[in-house]
């Protein structure tokens, strides 16, 4: 019988973001997607409950268990 090899999705997806991380730190820091990805607000209300995650959240915690 054939043995077929098949990657997660989950190693999928955090290729991907990674790839794309790659892409968005080579970039001027003029570039708006730079600016979105490691900009902060400059003021701001915090709502009760969880803190939303965000996509920069997202990010360290692939880097971190990958």
């Amino acid at each position: 019988m054939l043995q077929i090899e098949l990657i997660s999705i989950t190693a999928i997806l955090y290729k991907r973001r990674l790839r794309g991380l790659g892409h968005v730190k080579r970039m001027n820091d003029n570039r708006i997607p730079k600016q979105l990805l490691y900009g902060e607000l400059a003021q701001g209300n915090e709502s009760r409950g969880r803190p939303q995650l965000r996509f920069k959240d997202t990010c360290m915690n692939s880097m971190t268990t990958s």
